[in-house]
């Protein structure tokens, strides 16, 4: 008699694993690969950055193949039948997922309207499935990713030791000299 693994158990483990990766890859990137002086704020930084891409990032994406590749094996794990939201939601997914791979690419500001993006989403859907279905792996781990990348987002904020306007104007403002350039 052969089983098939549930759905549920494959994002377990496809979860698990991503998360383990996003922690573990700074590291290596830290020790092994970075030439240059380490810096406990880069650490945090590469930290923020690799969960970003990996956690919002590939997670999303997968959530969007699911809900395009097994529209029905989906409605199933949610207690719902099929429907065409679950299309909606695939694209939803993707839009994050998007901005989970941006965060590679842009700055810290970037990365934080992905992470309020991001935690709306899956703040929301652990209390629609808590509600719904009590408590398991999926929405206590929406809760634990949210609450993971908000306290990143906080780490990385207090060690670059910059005032809420430098934050706010961008690198520009942290460049203003203080006294006028005289010309001869």
């Amino acid at each position: 008699m052969t089983q098939s693994i549930s759905l549920v158990t494959i994002n377990m483990i496809v979860s698990l694993s991503l998360f383990v990766i996003s922690v573990v890859t700074p590291l290596v990137h830290t020790l092994i690969l970075a030439k240059t002086s380490r810096v406990f704020s880069d650490l945090q930084e590469m930290v923020l950055k690799y969960s970003l891409f990996f956690n919002i990032g590939c997670s999303f994406l997968v959530g969007f193949a699911a809900h395009f590749l097994y529209p029905l094996e989906m409605a199933a794990c949610t207690g719902w039948s099929e429907s065409p939201f679950q299309y909606e939601l695939g694209f939803s997914e993707l839009a994050l997922a998007s901005m989970g791979f941006l965060c590679a690419l842009f700055n810290y500001e970037f990365w934080l309207a992905t992470i309020i993006a991001s935690s709306i989403w899956l703040l929301g859907t652990a209390s629609v499935q808590l509600v719904q279905h009590g408590i398991a792996f999926v929405p206590c781990w929406n809760i634990v990713i949210a609450a993971w990348h908000i306290s990143l987002y906080s780490i990385f904020y207090n060690a670059t030791n910059r005032t809420l306007k430098q934050w706010y104007l961008g690198d520009k403002s942290a460049s203003v000299a203080t006294e006028p350039e005289t010309f001869n």
